[in-house]
């Protein structure tokens, strides 16, 4: 059984079953590890969050991957398939091989914005901070659902949301 807290793992790029070609491109969210970022660091860098299952169809998954990382958002994954980081690990290698960018696994994020289908596209105005036993803060945000490109859900959340602003540089980065 995979606890909690192995369950933050942050892909970047998964060359093979269980072995990066670069150290760094495997993490766990509470790792001491020089040159790796955590899941909280991505998070930081970015105010676009993908949320999506690799449950969904293959061409799906490889169109918000190959958006996502165009415009640099980030794919927020809930958990590891099956449980086992080894077939997750088999999946996304197969899925995304070197392609794979900003792919991380946070189950808290899906809690913390009440995600309960996938795709969901999320712009957020404010770093997300970390989780304590106390509190879990909830960012402002605008989030839209369904299967419908990055693009669309953009226009979308600029057309009704509150991020424009945001919204409007995502949407320049994904149109280059």
């Amino acid at each position: 059984m995979v606890n909690k807290k192995m369950l933050f793992l942050l892909l970047f790029g998964v060359q093979s079953l269980g072995f990066c070609a670069n150290p760094s491109q495997v993490c766990t969210a509470h790792s001491e590890c020089t040159n790796e970022e955590s899941v909280e660091e991505v998070e930081k860098k970015s105010d676009l969050f993908i949320f999506v299952s690799l449950e969904m169809p293959k061409d799906s998954l490889l169109q918000w991957s190959e958006q996502a990382n165009k415009a640099g958002g980030v794919l927020v994954l809930r958990g590891l398939k099956n449980n086992s980081l080894p077939q997750t690990l088999a999946l996304t290698n197969n899925l995304w091989g070197a392609k794979a960018r900003n792919v991380i696994i946070d189950p808290n994020a899906f809690e913390r914005f009440a995600i309960k289908s996938v795709p969901a596209v999320l712009i957020t105005n404010q770093a997300l901070q970390p989780c304590t036993k106390e509190a879990c803060p909830i960012p402002a945000h605008d989030v839209i659902y369904g299967d419908v490109g990055l693009g669309y859900s953009l226009n979308k959340i600029k057309e009704q949301g509150e991020m424009n602003n945001l919204t409007q540089n995502y949407l320049k980065r994904l149109n280059r």
